[in-house]
Protein backbone atom coordinates (compact mmCIF):
# COMPACT_ATOMS: atom_id res chain seq x y z
CA UNK A 1 0.00 0.00 0.00
CA UNK A 2 1.12 3.10 -1.11
CA UNK A 3 1.64 6.08 1.85
CA UNK A 4 0.50 8.92 0.24
CA UNK A 5 -2.12 9.19 -2.87
CA UNK A 6 -0.64 9.59 -6.32
CA UNK A 7 -0.70 12.60 -7.03
CA UNK A 8 -0.67 14.26 -3.22
CA UNK A 9 -0.82 17.91 -2.94
CA UNK A 10 1.52 19.00 0.11
CA UNK A 11 1.95 22.96 0.91
CA UNK A 12 5.56 24.62 1.53
CA UNK A 13 4.12 27.43 3.41
CA UNK A 14 3.81 29.70 0.62
CA UNK A 15 1.82 27.36 -1.95
CA UNK A 16 0.42 24.05 -3.24
CA UNK A 17 2.86 21.65 -4.45
CA UNK A 18 1.49 18.84 -6.28
CA UNK A 19 3.32 14.97 -6.13
CA UNK A 20 3.11 12.10 -8.36
CA UNK A 21 4.13 8.47 -7.77
CA UNK A 22 6.87 7.89 -10.10
CA UNK A 23 8.67 4.69 -9.40
CA UNK A 24 9.49 1.88 -6.77
CA UNK A 25 13.54 2.06 -6.68
CA UNK A 26 15.61 -0.88 -7.24
CA UNK A 27 18.07 -2.32 -4.19
CA UNK A 28 17.87 -4.07 -0.83
CA UNK A 29 15.29 -1.77 0.52
CA UNK A 30 11.82 -1.02 -0.49
CA UNK A 31 12.21 2.39 -1.89
CA UNK A 32 9.37 5.02 -3.24
CA UNK A 33 9.85 8.12 -5.31
CA UNK A 34 7.32 10.62 -6.35
CA UNK A 35 8.66 13.33 -8.43
CA UNK A 36 7.19 16.87 -9.03
CA UNK A 37 6.06 17.27 -12.43
CA UNK A 38 5.31 21.20 -12.66
CA UNK A 39 9.33 22.13 -11.18
CA UNK A 40 11.96 22.56 -13.38
CA UNK A 41 13.58 19.47 -14.76
CA UNK A 42 16.87 20.72 -13.34
CA UNK A 43 15.06 21.43 -9.81
CA UNK A 44 14.75 17.27 -9.46
CA UNK A 45 12.49 17.78 -6.84
CA UNK A 46 11.77 14.72 -5.56
CA UNK A 47 9.69 13.21 -2.02
CA UNK A 48 11.08 9.59 -1.51
CA UNK A 49 10.40 6.94 1.24
CA UNK A 50 12.25 4.03 2.53
CA UNK A 51 11.89 1.07 4.43
CA UNK A 52 14.32 -1.31 5.53
CA UNK A 53 15.09 -3.66 8.50
CA UNK A 54 18.31 -2.89 10.18
CA UNK A 55 20.75 -5.74 10.98
CA UNK A 56 19.55 -5.69 14.45
CA UNK A 57 16.47 -6.46 13.84
CA UNK A 58 15.20 -2.81 14.31
CA UNK A 59 12.81 -1.12 12.04
CA UNK A 60 13.50 1.84 9.82
CA UNK A 61 11.13 4.23 8.21
CA UNK A 62 12.48 7.31 6.18
CA UNK A 63 10.84 9.71 4.03
CA UNK A 64 12.90 12.36 2.43
CA UNK A 65 12.33 15.68 0.43
CA UNK A 66 15.10 16.74 -1.72
CA UNK A 67 15.24 19.46 -4.19
CA UNK A 68 17.95 21.62 -6.42
CA UNK A 69 17.87 24.86 -4.96
CA UNK A 70 19.89 28.02 -6.73
CA UNK A 71 21.83 29.37 -4.63
CA UNK A 72 21.42 32.98 -3.14
CA UNK A 73 24.98 34.46 -4.13
CA UNK A 74 27.17 32.11 -5.83
CA UNK A 75 30.67 32.71 -5.31
CA UNK A 76 33.55 32.60 -8.29
CA UNK A 77 34.01 28.95 -7.38
CA UNK A 78 30.52 27.50 -6.23
CA UNK A 79 27.89 26.21 -8.53
CA UNK A 80 25.27 28.09 -9.58
CA UNK A 81 22.57 25.31 -7.38
CA UNK A 82 22.98 22.81 -4.87
CA UNK A 83 20.68 19.95 -3.58
CA UNK A 84 18.85 20.84 -0.15
CA UNK A 85 17.88 17.31 1.42
CA UNK A 86 15.42 17.07 4.19
CA UNK A 87 15.46 13.47 6.06
CA UNK A 88 12.86 12.28 8.85
CA UNK A 89 13.41 8.89 10.17
CA UNK A 90 11.31 6.72 12.53
CA UNK A 91 13.90 3.53 13.70
CA UNK A 92 12.03 1.26 16.32
CA UNK A 93 12.41 -2.24 17.56
CA UNK A 94 8.99 -4.31 15.40
CA UNK A 95 7.37 -5.37 19.14
CA UNK A 96 7.18 -1.04 19.81
CA UNK A 97 3.49 -0.24 20.04
CA UNK A 98 2.25 2.57 16.97
CA UNK A 99 0.75 4.67 19.54
CA UNK A 100 4.14 5.26 21.28
CA UNK A 101 5.65 6.16 18.54
CA UNK A 102 3.51 8.17 17.31
CA UNK A 103 3.95 10.26 20.56
CA UNK A 104 7.59 10.73 19.87
CA UNK A 105 6.79 12.16 16.16
CA UNK A 106 4.50 14.49 18.16
CA UNK A 107 7.26 15.76 19.90
CA UNK A 108 9.10 16.58 16.89
CA UNK A 109 6.52 17.88 14.79
CA UNK A 110 5.97 20.62 17.29
CA UNK A 111 9.38 21.46 17.80
CA UNK A 112 9.96 22.12 14.27
CA UNK A 113 7.03 24.38 14.26
CA UNK A 114 8.35 26.57 16.64
CA UNK A 115 9.27 29.78 15.21
CA UNK A 116 13.01 30.43 14.39
CA UNK A 117 13.54 26.53 14.28
CA UNK A 118 14.86 26.55 10.50
CA UNK A 119 17.10 29.71 11.34
CA UNK A 120 18.36 28.23 14.58
CA UNK A 121 19.06 24.97 13.47
CA UNK A 122 20.81 25.89 10.12
CA UNK A 123 23.08 28.44 12.62
CA UNK A 124 23.85 25.29 14.57
CA UNK A 125 22.57 26.03 17.67
CA UNK A 126 22.14 23.22 19.95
Amino acid sequence: MSLFTSPVTLSDGTGSRIFTYQLQEPGNIIAGRWNEPAALAAANSVLRVLQSTQKNGFKRHMLQSAETIALTDPGVSDPASADVVINITISHHPKHAVADVEKRVLLLKNAISIAGFTNAIMQGNI
